[in-house]
């Protein structure tokens, strides 16, 4: 299986990480019977999330470049297939993710004033369902 990063790029302060947060907790709704892992650490969001042998990492530290390295460093031991994560809209933590190396990398702009963080909740969803080919269990 090929591993995606999801990466929700903004400026300071737009909401990326509650969009985060949000997009796993309506997982967690939408898929009752996912086994669901919350990381210890000091982080905004470190859960890893279990479909049919898919796995998914939800992490956001903040955007700043030693936060977004710290990311892969953290998930190295895991074997994930998608990662939704926070940088900034420009600069070296865009340059990091692009850096990392993986199969497929998806952006998703998060300005501070759209969209709100439930609809941008659930395109984070709809990519991970599209990228794992896993039906939605709830409408």
């Amino acid at each position: 299986m090929s591993k995606t990063i999801i990466a929700v790029r903004g400026v300071s302060n737009a909401g990326k990480t509650t969009s985060i947060k949000r997009a796993c907790e309506l997982v967690k709704i939408e898929y009752p019977s996912a086994k669901v892992t919350q990381h210890p650490g000091n982080v905004d969001i470190f859960v890893e999330v279990e479909i049919n042998r898919h796995i998914i990492v939800f992490y956001s530290r903040g955007d700043r470049p030693d936060q977004v390295r710290d990311i892969f460093q953290r998930i190295e031991r895991l074997n994930w297939n998608v990662l939704v994560c926070a940088t900034r809209s420009k600069g070296e933590t865009v340059d990091i993710v692009e850096g990392a190396g993986f199969d497929h990398l998806i952006w998703i702009y998060k300005s501070r004033w759209t969209p709100d963080d439930e609809t941008m909740a659930r395109g984070i969803i709809d990519y991970i369902t599209g990228c794992l080919d896993v039906p939605t269990m709830v409408a």
